[in-house]
């Protein structure tokens, strides 16, 4: 995507050891986001995760396509995972998958 606005990793993160990725594209307009964030936003801290908000408007029209519902969660346990994508109505599946990638991470025993 242009300018590696979605999914680039964010440079105030430490490289030494693996981290749970979060990323959150919303939009100021879009009731339900303001609904998810702040669930997502409590989870991500909860675990140790790093936490991103993308505002949907300020992405250029070829970063968009790929977004079919707001909000959207981006999530990886490393920089060298892939991305999974969640919704809305898949927030409960996120929360699960979050918990269990920090419970067998030694990186977050701290947490």
């Amino acid at each position: 995507m242009k300018g590696g606005r979605i999914a680039a990793p964010n440079s105030k993160m430490s490289t030494n050891k693996p981290t749970i990725e979060v990323q959150v594209i919303s939009a100021k307009w879009c009731k339900r986001c303001h609904t998810v964030k702040p669930e997502v936003e409590a989870i991500c801290k909860l675990n140790g995760a790093s936490y991103e908000v993308i505002d949907y408007d300020s992405l250029e029209d070829s970063e968009t396509t790929e977004i079919k519902s707001l909000p959207t969660i981006l999530m990886r346990a490393s920089p060298s995972e892939e991305w999974t994508r969640y919704v809305a109505d898949t927030l409960d599946t996120f929360k699960k998958e979050i918990v269990a990638i920090s419970l067998k991470n030694p990186a977050y025993e701290d947490f």
